[in-house]
């Protein structure tokens, strides 16, 4: 196997270290093979399978949101796009020749997701929350197609010029490529969850994707579907599947490839009937999959090379919850790891809220430190960021198109405390008297902060109707009040990278710039005047004071030069940090920046699941 490697950067080019030229040489007869591939493929000759791991450089570390596949190969197959990180910046998605030793990132793609390309690959069309945009691939800037109602979870576009999305907890739209109105295609059925990863099937008559049922990190639940545009018509594939692709292998001749879990199954498809032909196969078994979609990081071009992220990435793994203090002592709170996505430590501190997933489900658990249990307040969906009440009593938690509230006790079910029409909805604190809950409202970069009234009465939770706290054309999330509630941190990229700022609550106007290079995660001291926040792998701290309407923060210092993970909350006395750290050998926590190119992947179908058996 040849490992390519990439070891410095430029502002907007990831530059190789100094290889030999036979390494260079060999990525170009990649690319020269790549080129061939589709010819190979008519003539049904035998061609062996070259799988190449490609290092894309220790400096890179690979994105992935909750969309479909964020490393794709170009339909000629002579590129690679790829969602990451350089440096700990902020994710962008990146362009490279396979020809070539160098990648390039691409303008005006900052917090992208689910890019595609076009059919002649000169296109790459990326969501950035709720709108569409496209890049041309030999650079230049980006170019809007249009606003869709929600976060965006893939897009395919198609010969004749139109673009189809699937948007999340809406429907499957139709755009121009040229931009304009989104048209839908498809709505979703009682008991639907979502569609997902669409594909335009040549002919441009139908359209495939995933359909989820219930919970959407049921991979067993998922359907592969196809939607015929003349009647509009939805037709079952395959049952238990996600991330679905035709593969054109030959002229009236192709394969149904999907997935489950970090498995990649394949089918001889009868692009006529739009109907599998025999059982599905297992051809991979190491493709990496997102944690809470089950969605695939595979690609395929239409030469026959395959691309995909291998299974067991630090992204998809354990994590353990850990106290640290500011010498950087670790002790373990909990001592098994777990799931563990998202902490917050109760007001009295003798207890954590957790989101925790675990094989199909994600949930909310309260973990008792004494007792040393853990009480399950939710089962059998998906919820995530619990927000506790002043008194303990009560936690808070988002889902899909809404709020639910239970008891800490684990005494009541999940209940709604209301509904909205975005997706993704995620509270994060309460005032000190518990009549106001600040949440955000939508994902990604569509996040907006938002309030509500609560009201308690007779051991129920009732909220008022939401207010929209901050209109911004910008992602603000994280928010979290002052132990007085008086103000109001959050996390927002106005400036182009994420920082902390500071307002007052109720809004009086005033906007406080906190951090200086870079910022995630706000935490308030509950025994004095002091805001953490997390910028990098180190832990910050600003002492601040406030009077008559103004807030006025010192410069920040560091707190812990080393988190080792990621910092939710700050123990009642101010001392240790509530960390999740990835659990297993060091190596877990490193950054992810390999790929695997496997060419003649058509040939490798023909073996392991010939036509007609």
């Amino acid at each position: 196997m040849l490992l390519v490697e990439e070891d410095s950067h430029s502002a907007n080019e990831v530059k190789a270290s100094p290889l030999p030229w036979i390494a260079a040489g060999a990525l170009f007869v990649v690319a020269v093979s790549a080129g061939f591939g589709w010819w190979r493929a008519m003539q049904l000759v035998e061609q062996p399978q070259v799988r190449l791991d490609v290092d894309l450089g220790p400096n890179i570390s690979l994105a992935t949101q909750t969309g479909s596949s964020n490393v794709i190969i170009a339909p000629d197959g002579t590129r690679l796009v790829y969602l990451a990180d350089v440096a700990g910046g902020q994710s962008s998605l990146f362009i490279r020749k396979l020809d070539q030793t160098k990648a390039i990132e691409l303008p005006g793609t900052q917090g992208a997701n689910a890019p595609f390309f076009s059919p002649d690959s000169q296109w790459v069309g990326f969501a950035v929350g709720e709108k569409l945009y496209k890049v041309p691939v030999e650079g230049g800037a980006a170019v809007p197609l249009g606003e869709m109602d929600d976060s965006i979870t893939g897009s395919s576009w198609g010969e004749d010029g139109n673009i189809t999305t699937a948007v999340l907890l809406k429907s499957l739209f139709r755009t121009p490529s040229s931009g304009g109105s989104a048209v839908p295609l498809a709505e979703l059925a009682n008991g639907e969850l979502t569609f997902a990863a669409p594909q335009i099937l040549p002919g441009g008559k139908a359209i495939l994707y995933s359909a989820s049922t219930g919970s959407r990190n049921d991979p067993d639940r998922a359907r592969v579907e196809v939607l015929s545009l003349g009647d509009h018509s939805r037709k079952m594939v395959v049952q238990g599947g996600t991330s679905a692709r035709y593969l054109a292998t030959g002229k009236k001749s192709g394969y149904l490839v999907y997935a489950n879990r970090s498995t990649l199954f394949a089918v001889p498809f009868d692009l006529d009937h739009l109907e599998k032909q025999g059982t599905p196969v297992a051809v991979l078994d190491d493709v990496w999959f997102h944690p809470t979609t089950y969605e695939s990081q595979f690609d395929v071009s239409r030469t026959g090379a395959l691309v995909y992220r291998k299974a067991g990435g630090g992204a998809d793994g354990m994590t353990t919850i850990q106290w640290v203090d500011a010498a950087g002592k670790k002790e373990p709170l909990v001592s098994k790891p777990g799931g563990f996505q998202y902490i917050r430590l109760s007001p009295d501190g003798r207890r954590l809220a957790a989101e925790v997933i675990e094989g199909t489900g994600k949930d909310i658990r309260v973990y008792d430190f004494e007792r040393e249990t853990w009480t399950q307040l939710s089962a059998g969906g998906v919820f995530f960021k619990p927000a506790w009440s002043p008194d303990g009593q009560s936690v808070v938690f988002g889902s899909f198109g809404g709020l639910y509230w239970a008891r800490s006790d684990g005494a009541s079910q999940p209940q709604l405390l209301f509904s909205t029409r975005q997706a993704v909805v995620q509270p994060w604190s309460m005032t000190p008297d518990g009549k106001r809950l600040v949440f955000s409202d939508g994902s990604g970069f569509a996040a907006q902060l938002w309030s509500v009234p609560l009201e308690s009465a007779g051991g129920q939770l009732k909220a008022g109707k939401p207010e929209h706290f901050l209109k911004s054309a910008f992602r603000d999330a994280e928010a979290f009040l002052a132990p007085d509630g008086k103000w109001l941190a959050y996390d927002s990229n106005s400036s182009g990278s994420d920082e902390i700022y500071v307002r007052a609550f109720p809004d009086n106007g005033g906007l406080w710039k906190i951090s200086n290079n870079g910022g995630r995660n706000p935490i308030w001291s509950r025994n004095g005047h002091e805001l953490l926040y997390q910028a990098g792998d180190q832990m910050m701290a600003v002492s601040y004071s406030a009077k008559d309407g103004a807030f006025a923060p010192e410069k920040p210092r560091v707190w812990l030069d080393k988190v080792g993970g990621i910092a939710w909350d700050l123990s009642p006395d101010g001392k240790r940090l509530l960390v999740l750290a990835p659990a297993g050998s060091p190596d877990a926590a490193k950054p992810e920046h390999e790929v695997v190119l496997f060419q003649n992947f058509f040939e490798y179908l023909r073996q392991k699941a010939p036509v007609g058996k």
